[in-house]
């Protein structure tokens, strides 16, 4: 029955919109380690929209950069090709979100503005922390969910099972899931990322549903993933509006991972950057 659910899921994939010829590249390079930045500038620049995006981006208060910039290789000069493929990434990803057929109690605005922050605050603790592989944190932030979103999608009346047996209160998300369908929506996000032929390292990031490495030196990934995770729950960025706000102050995952004293600057750079771009998902 399982296997079944799972099947039934990741067959839906190739049904859903094709990627842009800008985002399939984006996406690749993720494992292309001799990506050059006048290539993803060039890529970019091919759809308009996505490039005024970027440049409106770029030329906001979040950077405060002197004079304008015109074009994206500039900011990618400016800003380096890391920073400018992300958050292309981001946008053409919540763009080809809203063309989706979700069940009819999904928000796609919620799911974006969840993917946003898990992203920046998993990029933010990359830069902070002893972490294997840290330039996937932004993409396994960012790609993190994407199974809840498949279900949604792809088992809708499984879906409500799961929706109605988290809104008795008695039960987290996750629970819920394993009840109703034997596994976790993380599970599901691997398969995906599995399909789409994403770095290992980030397929296996995203899945939060595994025992993670408590003192493990570098520590995995996925434990800066869920760390992430956990920190937009009590910020109050839930995956969905009817999501329970969990108990607890940011500040206490923060002591867990020992960045108390950094903890600050972290939040500090993370809502300038997270009011930037959640500006692009109305």
């Amino acid at each position: 029955m399982t296997h079944g659910i799972q099947e039934k899921a990741l067959g839906q994939l190739g049904k859903l919109p094709p990627f842009s010829p800008v985002l399939t590249r984006l996406m690749a390079s993720l494992a292309d380690e001799d990506v050059s930045f006048s290539e993803i500038a060039g890529c970019i620049e091919k759809d308009t929209v996505l490039a005024g995006n970027m440049l409106r981006l770029v030329n906001s208060a979040l950077y405060g950069l002197r004079g304008t910039v015109n074009s994206v290789r500039h900011a990618v000069s400016l800003l380096g090709l890391s920073r400018i493929r992300n958050t292309a990434m981001s946008i053409s990803l919540g763009q080809l979100y809203l063309k989706l057929n979700t069940h009819p109690q999904w928000s796609h605005r919620q799911f974006n503005m969840r993917s946003i922050s898990e992203a920046l605050m998993a990029d933010q603790l990359a830069q902070q922390l002893e972490v294997d592989y840290p330039e996937g944190g932004f993409a396994a932030g960012l790609l993190h969910h994407l199974g809840l979103l498949l279900a949604a999608i792809a088992i809708q009346a499984e879906f409500e099972q799961v929706r109605v047996g988290y809104a008795d209160g008695t039960r987290s998300l996750e629970e819920c899931e394993w009840m109703y369908w034997g596994f976790s929506h993380t599970e599901l996000t691997g398969g995906i990322l599995r399909e789409w032929n994403l770095p290992k390292p980030i397929q296996a990031a995203v899945r939060t549903d595994l025992p993670i490495p408590a003192n493990a030196t570098p520590a995995p990934l996925s434990k800066l993933v869920l760390a992430a995770s956990r920190l937009s729950d009590r910020l109050a960025v839930p995956l969905q509006p009817w999501m329970r706000q969990p108990e607890g102050l940011p500040m206490e995952i923060f002591e867990e991972l020992r960045l108390e004293a950094k903890a600050e600057k972290i939040l500090e750079r993370f809502h300038a950057e997270f009011d930037a771009i959640r500006s692009f998902f109305h």
